[in-house]
């Protein structure tokens, strides 16, 4: 907070996807401690955005911009078997980490990465077929654990089409003798791939190809 006994408020500049800024509200100075604003009606999905504040005084005195800061935008495309999520930098702290969440169709957000600030894309492979995915980024100030700032949201349903590896049997083994009643158990071992839903098992009766 700027300390100027005309301050009369802030102005907060606003800019979308690097374009020119302009204003977007006028806070006016009400007292000590931290100020918030809200904007609203944004496209978060498709763009970044970039702000900055000017102090100012009663006299109309603006002062120079403040830091400029930039939100993380944050996109997952779905690969064979693997999902690719990226993210743009985020702009306005000195030191830079990531911290990855994932969140499976309706569940709660799981940490699934803790990434360095030169790190903007990560390759998800624990994910299974069908699954539908949200993924979103926290970047953190690595100078002061109380700056932190999210990026939007972004999904993805995994996909593949590789096949899995065969299982491989053990034995097939008669375990009733009889004309009509009899009974084959087979037993394998379970195929290598981790995400197998389950075997199906084909049969061929003698003469049929």
């Amino acid at each position: 907070t700027v300390k100027d006994k005309n301050l009369q408020g802030y102005v907060v500049y606003s800019a979308q996807n690097g374009s020119i800024f302009v204003p977007a509200d006028t806070i006016f100075y009400t007292g000590k401690g931290n100020f918030q604003y809200v904007d609203n009606s944004l496209n978060t999905v498709a763009n970044t955005y970039s702000y900055y504040i000017k102090a100012i005084d009663s006299c109309g005195n603006l002062a120079e911009p403040a830091d400029t800061h930039t939100t993380v935008h944050i996109t997952v495309v779905p690969q064979n078997e693997v999902n690719k999520i990226s993210w743009s930098p985020y702009q306005g702290f000195s030191q830079t980490g990531y911290v990855l969440y994932r969140k499976t169709g309706s569940g709660s957000w799981q940490k699934i990465a803790t990434l360095n600030g030169n790190t903007t894309v990560f390759y998800d492979y624990y994910v299974y077929c069908h699954a539908f995915y949200t993924y979103r980024v926290l970047a953190q100030s690595l100078t002061s654990t109380a700056d932190s700032a999210y990026s939007n949201t972004d999904t993805a349903r995994a996909f593949k089409n590789t096949p899995p590896y065969n299982a491989s049997i053990i034995n097939v083994t008669v375990s009733v003798t009889s004309n009509t009643l009899g009974q084959i158990q087979v037993n394998w071992k379970p195929s290598a791939t981790r995400d197998i839903e389950e075997y199906v098992i084909y049969r061929r009766n003698k003469g049929t190809p």
